[in-house]
């Protein structure tokens, strides 16, 4: 069904134009098809002068693998930008070079802002975390298996280094029998509950400041979700020590 603009005197179909309100208690005028007046592009120029010509530039630029950056005004690369599922093209309007220089003011500007708001929210993040992981396991799963297949040669590579990391951090006392017998409870825990469990080191053998031994007094079972929760930090930076 096609419907004649006021404005540019085209004829377009309903769909490019904005729904009808009727007023309360009311019903849709007759003779307007339950459309406004105007189109939506007409709309649109009407509340900002200039915006069709802007989006052509844009969907010019978009054809040759090229974005103005709304910040510094410059023509870059489509690679340039972060993704943005919520844009038309799908790109964050501002350039990844604007946008880090923004941040980087605004954590200058409020030093410690966010370890403030981090330490003060934790609990809440942390159960919103795990809710969010419990309820797309399965995505990720899915989603990390394509990922390792298209990467293999990166999950080799974590893989030896974690092995290598594992045996020059495991020391000639160190009782493998009680190893594997902590390992083999991971594993019962798995089965019989049926929520995933694994093996962690309570002093990341990578850390940050300190180096954990691979030995049986510095291992925990911890179930998937805590561990991603725990990633690489120390007892004493999540307040057991």
């Amino acid at each position: 069904m096609l419907k004649r603009c006021t404005d540019c005197g085209l004829e377009k179909p309903t769909s490019d134009f904005h729904k009808a309100r009727k007023p309360r208690g009311g019903r849709t005028p007759r003779g307007g098809q339950g459309v406004v007046a105007q189109c939506m592009d007409c709309r649109a120029e009407a509340r900002k002068p200039g915006i069709l010509a802007s989006r052509r530039e844009a969907e010019e630029l978009r054809s040759h693998g090229l974005k103005k950056c709304s910040a510094c005004s410059q023509i870059k690369a489509t690679s340039a930008f972060h993704v943005r599922r919520a844009s038309p093209d799908g790109l964050a309007y501002k350039c990844i070079e604007c946008v880090n220089e923004h941040t980087g003011a605004w954590r200058r500007k409020n030093p410690g802002a966010f370890k403030q708001w981090y330490s003060e929210n934790r609990e809440e993040r942390a159960e919103y975390w795990q809710e969010w992981y419990e309820q797309n396991r399965e995505h990720r799963a899915a989603s990390y298996a394509e990922w390792a297949r298209a990467n293999k040669h990166v999950v080799n590579a974590l893989i030896a280094k974690r092995n290598a990391a594992k045996l020059q951090a495991t020391p000639p006392w160190a009782n493998q029998q009680a190893i594997r017998a902590i390992y083999a409870e991971a594993a019962r825990l798995t089965a019989e509950t049926g929520i995933p469990h694994e093996v962690d080191h309570i002093y990341p053998l990578q850390g940050a400041t300190v180096c954990g031994l691979h030995c049986e007094a510095n291992l925990q079972i911890l179930t998937k979700t805590e561990n991603i929760r725990k990633k690489n930090r120390m007892p004493e930076d999540l307040g057991y020590v």
